[in-house]
């Protein structure tokens, strides 16, 4: 059996497996499911998506990560589902609500990919 080298490939550097980082990640703030996740945390500069049934703690989850993402001055995002949010509740837990963006729930003949599209091309996260 032949090995085909390719001339392109013969210039670019390897690393070894032992040496390859994750991208930095954003904490959750717990820490269990910190060391879970790849980054260490949520992806930086990406989209996250939190779903979960009530009671499961999926918005409780959310109000620690923004608390984070506000910390570095950054915008955050809620999709408005089965949970409400009131904004003395996110205050009492110090969210910045001039970097918070709420979505309305899409009505039946509305995507909800359409949303998540408009909030990646926003620019604001």
């Amino acid at each position: 059996m032949s090995t085909l080298a390719l001339p392109e490939l013969a210039n670019i550097p390897f690393v070894s497996a032992e040496h390859l980082q994750p991208p930095a990640g954003l904490s959750t703030g717990v820490s269990v499911l910190d060391d879970f996740l790849l980054w260490r945390g949520i992806p930086q500069g990406d989209l996250s998506l939190f779903q979960g049934i009530p009671g499961t703690g999926a918005t409780s989850l959310w109000v620690r990560i923004v608390q984070n993402v506000h910390a570095q001055n950054k915008w955050a995002a809620w999709i408005n589902g089965d949970s409400q949010l009131f904004p003395a509740h996110l205050a009492h837990h110090k969210l910045n609500l001039k970097k918070l963006l709420v979505v309305k729930e899409p009505k039946e003949n509305e995507q909800l990919f359409w949303l998540l599209q408009e909030l990646i091309t926003s620019s604001l996260f």
